[in-house]
């Protein structure tokens, strides 16, 4: 027997009665008589838990009631972690991620816990159950875009994870109750090379900030970079001599916290020589190495924003 846990229904209980539409064919295993559905009673902490086997088949219920059994030994049975509401376990689960995540990733997930919040505020989180989740999405799941929806709906299936880890709830209702929703995504249009020389040409034209904007757009274009990484790229991270340059993400680090080096394309290197200045040799360049890529600098800085950011 699991510890903590027992196996012998309270007397008081409806299916230990003779009248009962419940007929015992096992430990903690019981038959419906009317559907022959199989159905789990087990005693954890002073909790009575009857669920549902969802299976006629004998065999089948018995696997299924060793695996409840398993899931109910890891209930937890200290009373103020199990009645734990949902804005408690949302903050507790958010401090312990935001150690793990970038500051862009910590914002959506904030904001995805505040769309959530009305919807089980001061409910205890054990008690939400399907009927709330899908509350949820009627109300505003269906309501919000499908971005946002699968979202919100990750940190709630996260939630849910959360709280089976720490033995608040046995199963991932979240994760059953609420389906993911396809995105449309709009067909991107790739520009041909000579449109994109074009738009970078225009943007030149156009006056001193259209200079650096046009450099930041080649540059994001050569390289592969995100915005992020393009503006944190610094001249000590460009390699002439090797031919390849090194992508750090600057204070933030890259969306994977990776660094990785990616080979220095001609026309990368070539751009890079103009940005510095077509009379300063490559090699001079890299003394530079406590510079910011100036040329970035300035394409932000118009803007009232720092560069690293």
């Amino acid at each position: 027997m699991l510890s903590g846990m027992s196996v012998s229904p309270p007397e008081s209980s409806k299916i230990s009665q003779g009248a009962s539409p419940f007929r015992k064919v096992g430990e903690n295993l019981y038959r419906l008589k009317t559907s022959g559905t199989y159905y789990a009673l087990l005693k954890r902490g002073g909790k009575q838990i009857r669920k549902s086997l969802k299976t006629k088949d004998k065999e089948l219920a018995v696997r299924k009631l060793g695996e409840l059994r398993e899931k109910v030994s890891r209930l937890n049975t200290d009373k103020g972690l199990r009645n734990i509401d949902f804005e408690e376990l949302a903050s507790r689960w958010l401090t312990v991620k935001s150690s793990r995540i970038k500051a862009s990733s910590l914002s959506r997930i904030e904001r995805c816990i505040k769309g959530l919040t009305p919807f089980f505020k001061g409910r205890a989180f054990k008690n939400v159950d399907r009927r709330r989740c899908e509350d949820w999405l009627t109300k505003r799941g269906q309501k919000i875009s499908a971005s946002s929806y699968n979202q919100e709906r990750g940190v709630m299936v996260a939630l849910f994870k959360y709280g089976i880890s720490l033995g608040i709830v046995l199963d991932n209702v979240a994760s059953d109750a609420l389906p993911t929703r396809p995105i449309r995504n709009k067909r991107a249009v790739i520009p041909t090379r000579e449109q994109f020389d074009l738009l970078a040409k225009t943007m030149r034209q156009a006056d001193a900030r259209g200079v650096h904007g046009a450099n930041l757009v080649e540059l994001l274009a050569y390289s592969g970079m995100r915005l992020n990484e393009g503006v944190n790229l610094l001249w000590q991270d460009v390699d002439f001599g090797r031919g390849c340059f090194t992508v750090t993400g600057g204070a933030t680090g890259t969306k994977n916290h990776e660094i990785r080096t990616v080979p220095l394309f001609p026309a990368m290197r070539e751009l890079l020589e103009r940005i510095k200045g077509d009379s300063t040799p490559a090699s001079e360049m890299q003394n530079h190495s406590d510079q910011r890529c100036q040329d970035l600098d300035a394409q932000l800085r118009p803007q009232g924003q720092r560069a690293h950011q």
